[in-house]
Formats: C-alpha cells, structure tokens, sequence
C-alpha cells in the first residue's frame, strides 16, 4: 500500500511535510514524484484557501495546521482573524464554529455609507445601524450620522460577538 493513502495522522503530516508557523508556508520534507525536498506545497482555490493534498485527499492547510500543532483536525470551522484566507500563520489561526466565522467578515461590496452595519435612509436623510444575531436582524437605532452609527454598531458587535467582531 502507498505510504501516503495511510490514515493521516500528526506524526505523517510531520514526516513528509513541514509547517513554518511564523509565515504559515508549507514545505515538502522529501523528494517524491518530481518534487524535491524544501519545495512549497498545495494550491490557491478561487475563493483564496490555500488546499493541499495529502494521504490521498486534499484538505484545507488551515486544518492541517491544527492537525501539524495540536495533533487533531478541528472539529469545526477553522476562522483567520485577519479575514486573508490564505494566511495560515499559527496566530491567525483560530477554531470557530460557522456562526463565529461568519462575523468576522467584511463589509459588504454593495455598502455605499462606508461602515459596516450602517445604512443611509433617504426619506429621514438619517443613518441606521443594524446587525445580524442568530440569523435575525436586529435594529440598533437611527443617528444622525454615519460615525455615530458605526459607533452603535461597533459596541453592539463586540458585546454580541466578543473576540470573533469586525466593525470594518
């Protein structure tokens, strides 16, 4: 049987690749199928996760980052602080569930006031601050400006989300 179709363990991550989790860069430990030893490993998908294919399967090098530094897979989502999907350094890193990993995300495209959470409404000419919690849309209040919105917003999103809020 191939080496690699073993069970992935910590130990096998570590004997054929090796995590740098100062940079998040993934290296190859030894030559195999054309590749030398030292070689960076994996590829970008579209939506800009970094995947790498080990043991027959292709897993997400967040993930295996967990495996390579706490010897287990995560049991659910694997969330990057910084909102950069392929920046798998160890302390952007952190374990979350979908609900926590879905507040940390940026601002919408279609956002024209500037502030996450905020909208403009025209017929008051005045800026409304809402955020979403347990899939429900909460309202937060009217303000007169943008700021002062972003601002409600801002406290409302860290007393509801602590650590996993983005206000940008």
């Amino acid at each position: 049987m191939d080496r690699l179709r073993e069970t992935l363990t910590q130990s096998r991550l570590k004997e054929f690749l090796h995590y740098d989790a100062a940079t998040g860069t993934w290296t190859r430990r030894r030559g195999w199928k054309g590749c030398k030893a030292g070689d960076s490993v994996g590829y970008i998908l579209p939506c800009g996760h970094r995947v790498i294919s080990f043991c027959g399967k292709d897993y997400r090098s967040s993930h295996l980052a967990f495996l390579y530094m706490t010897g287990s897979l995560p049991r659910n989502q694997v969330d990057h602080k910084n909102v950069i999907p392929d920046d798998d350094r160890w302390d952007n890193l952190r374990e979350a569930t979908e609900a926590q990993n879905r507040r940390n995300v940026h601002a919408y495209r279609n956002n024209t006031t500037g502030f996450k959470g905020v909208s403009y409404m025209k017929k008051l000419g005045k800026f409304r601050a809402t955020i979403t919690f347990n899939w429900k849309q909460m309202h937060i209040g009217v303000f007169d400006s943008a700021e002062e919105a972003h601002q409600a917003y801002s406290a409302k999103a860290y007393e509801l989300f602590g650590e996993f809020a983005r206000t940008v």
